[in-house]
């Protein structure tokens, strides 16, 4: 099986794609990791079924990883020191660029 099958599923993992990139070539990501992660997982719970399905199973491994980081996220300071698992800005910012870096180094196999 290729990345994915085709159709409607290539245009689907296309936008998360764009998504992705769009927020780890910001400069600013502090400002945006908030609204990435909650785009993020609203287009993956939308449509994990069907990644799950038409995708390659490395690919959507690692789209679903970065729904982790992003669930992983936690703005308060306070809430992040109680909870050793909480990612701020920065590691949500760093955890996802290595991904998106893994996804297009399985895309160009």
């Amino acid at each position: 099986m290729g990345v994915v099958s085709g159709g409607a599923e290539m245009i689907e993992f296309e936008n998360i794609r764009c998504l992705i990139w769009n927020y780890v070539s910001e400069k600013q990501y502090l400002d945006k990791t908030e609204r990435f992660c909650n785009e993020y997982m609203d287009v993956y719970f939308d449509l994990s079924d069907k990644f799950e399905m038409e995708l390659s199973r490395p690919i959507f491994e690692l789209l679903d990883d970065i729904n982790l980081v992003c669930d992983s996220y936690e703005k308060d300071e306070a809430i992040r020191e109680m909870d050793k698992y909480c990612l701020d800005e920065k590691g949500v910012y760093e955890k996802v660029s290595v991904i998106a870096t893994r996804i297009e180094e399985q895309i160009c196999k």
